[in-house]
């Protein structure tokens, strides 16, 4: 590196840093009034992606995972935003302007989620984009892709998700660009766009996890992040479906609770696989996740099943249903801790071998030296013990020597 280039590399990041800052100020009213035209749920995803995008695109101006995390946010506030105006205001085109905004906006933000989705696929976790055959896949999916993005932004026919409305509902886009807006759309097409939509996204996939495969060291490291948050979004989407759809609990704060603790696993896994921030934490972190999980799921099995067992014991006394949740409230209570720490082992042994013959390496060497007194052995043992555990590529014991007349 020579002089000049050591010089101008600081000033370029505080340049570029001050860039993002100024485009995440510019961008600041477009997210607020995004925020203000959704819902909570809304609102909290587009802050679960949208604050995680920001920290990365200060930290690295030039990673472009940064702003495709910023893109979904917004696709994400658009996405769910609360169209305004009716069914017959939108299909006659006497909407007003908010009305025809948050209709748009509703109609076509996902697009940006799937754009920003495939994105991340594409680059994680370097930025870069991969070479060789998936190279050649990625660049053939970008040229697939956009037709299809201009057709639901800009086509004639936007899908707007309406309350009392079981699916979504085709109306003229107030926004379709002027070649595109005289256009006829057979029914159904723009649904059919979607899920055209889904196929690079599928495929994008595929690139992922082949590059994953193939990865060694630090970047199988990263891609583990992010196929542990995948899985928790896809355990918590079929939590929401089973509380929702299901189950038809009639209880917001329960399915908003799953969205809000699962769907910003994403961007947290992006930003600590870019920064390599506590990257060797991910076996800890899904061996107690798992942990805590299965525990909680298997209480609240025992819970509802000795519910409807001391129910139909006690049917015949007065308060029966009272004294069964009572009754079955002490033993979750009880059973919780017990059932935590079993599974908790048995997951240990599958997703935190590591960590577990460590603490059974240095357990076993405290006990060894309760009985040795041999300084060549202990040295010998100490050695074996640190290479066992942290498995460093050197290592060099040093003795203080005995002083005169001490011990």
């Amino acid at each position: 590196m020579t002089p000049a280039t050591a010089m101008t590399t600081p000033r370029a990041a505080r340049l570029a840093r001050v860039r993002t800052l100024l485009a995440g100020v510019l961008a600041l009213p477009v997210v607020l009034a995004t925020a203000r035209l959704s819902d909570a749920g809304g609102v909290l995803l587009l802050l679960s992606y949208g604050v995680p995008g920001l920290v990365l695109a200060v930290r690295r101006p030039r990673q472009p995972i940064a702003w495709l995390l910023l893109l979904m946010a917004i696709g994400l506030g658009l996405g769910t935003a609360r169209v305004s105006a009716t069914v017959a205001e939108l299909l006659a085109g006497t909407a007003d302007a908010l009305g025809e905004f948050t209709a748009w906006a509703n109609g076509t933000g996902w697009v940006l989620v799937f754009v920003g989705l495939i994105g991340i696929a594409l680059v994680f976790p370097s930025g870069a984009f991969p070479t060789g055959r998936w190279g050649r896949v990625g660049r053939l999916l970008i040229a697939t892709t956009l037709p299809v993005v201009v057709l639901l932004v800009g086509g004639p026919v936007i899908n707007v998700t309406l309350p009392g409305y079981a699916s979504g509902v085709d109306v003229p886009n107030p926004y379709a660009l002027p070649f595109l807006a005289g256009a006829g759309m057979p029914p159904g097409f723009t649904t059919l766009l979607w899920l055209v939509l889904l196929v690079p996204s599928l495929v994008a996939g595929m690139s992922l996890v082949a590059r994953f495969r193939e990865s060694t060291g630090q970047a199988r490291l990263q891609y583990r992040w992010l196929a542990s948050a995948l899985a928790l979004v896809g355990i918590g989407s079929v939590a929401w479906a089973l509380v929702t759809n299901v189950l038809r609990l009639d209880v917001p704060l329960l399915a908003a609770g799953i969205v809000g603790l699962t769907y910003p696993a994403i961007p947290i896994a992006v930003v600590v696989a870019v920064l390599r921030y506590r990257l060797y934490e991910i076996d800890r972190l899904v061996s107690r996740t798992l942990g805590w999980a299965l525990a909680t799921a298997a209480v609240v099995a025992m819970f509802v099943v000795a519910v409807l067992g001391l129910q139909a014991a006690l049917a015949g006394i007065t308060q029966g249903a009272t004294l069964a949740v009572a009754a079955s409230t002490l033993l979750a209570f009880a059973a919780f801790q017990p059932v935590r720490a079993w599974v908790q082992a048995f997951v240990d042994r599958r997703f935190d071998r590591p960590r577990l013959e460590a603490e059974r390496s240095l357990a076993a060497y405290g006990e060894r030296l309760q009985h040795e007194v041999d300084l060549a052995t202990l040295t010998r043992d100490v050695e074996g013990t640190v290479a066992e555990t942290l498995r460093p590529t050197a290592a060099t014991l040093w003795i203080r020597p005995a002083r005169p007349g001490r011990p």
